[in-house]
C-alpha cells in the first residue's frame, strides 16, 4: 500500500515539479537586465541606502520584471573641484563602455550646488538618459535651463520631499498676509536655491539663515532676528534643531501676542522645548497605514533604516521608478541603436543625438508608491503628493499643555491649506 501511494505521489509530483521549473525559468527570462550609474553626495546616506535597497528589492522580486546587471556608484565630494568630479564620472562611464555594459540610465541623487550642476552638465553633454532627484524649481538647475524638446524627454528631474514641503511656508505667508518673516533651517532642508524665490513677489520682508549649532551662538542669532524687528518665525529642521531654536527664542523673550511661530520637520514625533509659555503651529508629514506597512517591510526585509522615513521612501521609489522605466524603454528597443560615446571621443561640435523618451516611461510605468504618487509636470514642477498635518502646540513650563489639530497642507505650487472648522 505504501509503495503504491509513493508511486502515485511521484507520478503527480514530477509534472508539477517540471511546471514549477518552467515557471521559474519564464520569470527569469521575463526580467529585463539594465545597467545603472548612481551618483550622490558623500554624507547623503539616506539617498545611498534608499537606492541600494531598491536594487536589492528588484533583484529579489522577479515579478517587477527588471533587474540591475551592472551598478556603477559614485559618491562625489562637494568640496572637490569640477575637474576631479568630471574625471571620476568619465572614468566610470568609459569603464562601462569598455566592458560592454554601459549605463542605460544615470540616477542622479545629488541635491544642489556646483557638484550637482557638474553632473547635469555631464549628462546633458553626453546625452545620457538621466533621472535626477535634485532640488530646484523652474530655472533653478542652471545646466538644464535651456533643454530642447528632445532633451526634455531623457533629462528628467523630480523634486525631493524637502523641496516641495517648504512651499507651505510661502502659502502660510500669503494666506495670513505676513509682512515679515525669519526662516531658520538646518541641513535637513536644502535652502540655498530658495533665498530669492521662496517668497518672491510677496510683500514680505524676510531673512533666511541656517541655524547655529552652539547654544550661545543660536541665542545670539535669534537676538539679531529680534533686533531686526522680525516677529513671524519659521523653524525648519529636525526635532532637536527646532527645540534649540525655540529654547533660544525663550531666552530672548520672543513669545507672546506680538510673535507668531511655525515649525516644520520631516520627523513624525511631537515637538518639545523648555519654553515657559509658547504657542507653535507644527507641520509634519502624514503617512497612510499602507505607507507605514511598506516602510516596515523594507526595514525588516532589507534593513532600510535610514531616517527620516519620508526621504528614505522617496529615494527608494525614485530608484525603483527609474530602473523600471529604463527596463521598459530597453524592452521596447529604445537602446538597440543607442551609441554610447566615451569621454575622449566626445566632440562638442557633433554631440550625440538621442531619440529616447525616458520621461514618458517614468510617467507610465507601474510602481507601488511607498509614500505617495507623483504629480508630474516639467522639470521643477514634479513632486510627490505629500500631506502635512498642522497642529497647534501650547507649551507651558517645558511641557505640552494642549495640542489642537488645525488642519492640513496638501502639496502643490501653490499648495492647499485646509483648516478644520472651529
Amino acid at each position: 500500500m505504501r509503495s503504491s501511494i509513493r508511486m502515485l505521489a511521484l507520478r503527480y509530483a514530477r509534472p508539477l515539479l517540471a511546471l514549477m521549473l518552467l515557471l521559474m525559468q519564464t520569470s527569469v527570462r521575463a526580467q529585463t537586465a539594465v545597467n545603472i550609474m548612481v551618483i550622490y553626495e558623500e554624507g547623503n546616506m539616506v539617498a545611498k541606502q534608499g537606492i541600494e535597497t531598491a536594487v536589492a528589492y528588484l533583484e529579489k522580486n522577479t515579478a517587477e520584471g527588471v533587474v540591475v546587471n551592472k551598478n556603477y556608484m559614485l559618491a562625489v565630494n562637494p568640496g572637490d573641484d569640477i575637474e576631479a568630479t568630471v574625471n571620476a564620472t568619465c572614468d566610470m562611464l568609459d569603464k562601462g563602455i569598455d566592458g560592454s555594459a554601459p549605463p542605460h540610465i544615470v540616477l542622479d541623487g545629488t541635491t544642489t550646488g556646483i557638484m550637482s550642476e557638474t553632473i547635469k552638465s555631464f549628462t546633458k553633454a553626453m546625452a545620457l538618459p538621466s533621472f535626477a532627484a535634485s532640488y530646484g524649481q523652474d530655472g533653478d538647475i542652471r545646466e538644464w535651463r535651456d533643454l530642447s524638446e528632445t532633451e526634455q524627454d531623457f533629462l528628467v528631474q523630480i523634486m525631493p520631499p524637502g523641496d516641495i514641503m517648504v512651499q507651505a511656508v510661502r502659502d502660510i505667508v500669503k494666506a495670513n498676509n505676513i509682512t515679515n518673516a525669519g526662516i531658520i533651517f538646518d541641513d535637513t532642508f536644502v535652502m540655498e536655491h530658495k533665498y530669492k524665490s521662496l517668497l518672491q513677489n510677496l510683500p514680505c520682508r524676510h531673512i533666511m539663515t541656517m541655524a547655529e549649532k552652539d547654544e550661545m551662538k543660536i541665542r545670539e542669532q535669534m537676538k539679531r532676528l529680534k533686533d531686526a524687528d522680525i516677529v513671524n518665525f519659521f523653524a525648519l529642521g529636525t526635532l532637536d534643531t527646532i527645540r534649540s531654536i525655540l529654547d533660544a527664542a525663550t531666552a530672548n523673550d520672543m513669545f507672546g501676542r506680538k510673535y507668531a511661530w511655525y515649525a516644520m520637520s520631516k520627523d513624525r514625533e511631537d515637538i518639545g522645548c523648555g519654553c515657559e509659555n509658547s504657542t507653535v503651529v507644527f507641520l509634519r508629514p502624514q503617512s497612510s497605514s499602507e505607507s507605514r506597512g511598506r516602510l516596515n517591510m523594507l526595514k525588516g526585509s532589507y534593513n532600510m533604516d535610514a531616517m527620516p522615513d519620508i526621504d528614505a521612501a522617496f529615494y527608494f521609489d525614485f530608484a525603483v521608478r527609474g530602473i523600471k522605466a529604463t527596463g521598459q524603454v530597453a524592452k521596447n528597443g529604445g537602446y538597440d541603436s543607442f551609441d554610447f560615446v566615451k569621454c575622449d571621443n566626445f566632440d562638442p561640435a557633433n554631440p550625440p543625438a538621442r531619440d529616447i523618451n525616458l520621461k514618458q516611461a517614468l510617467q507610465s510605468v507601474q510602481v507601488t508608491d511607498t509614500w505617495g504618487p507623483v504629480k508630474w509636470g516639467d522639470n521643477g514642477a514634479s513632486y510627490n503628493d505629500i500631506t502635512l498635518t498642522m497642529d497647534k502646540f501650547m507649551i507651558l513650563s517645558g511641557r505640552t499643555a494642549e495640542r489642537k489639530a488645525m488642519g492640513e497642507w496638501v502639496a502643490g505650487m501653490p499648495g492647499q491649506i485646509m483648516l478644520k472648522a472651529g
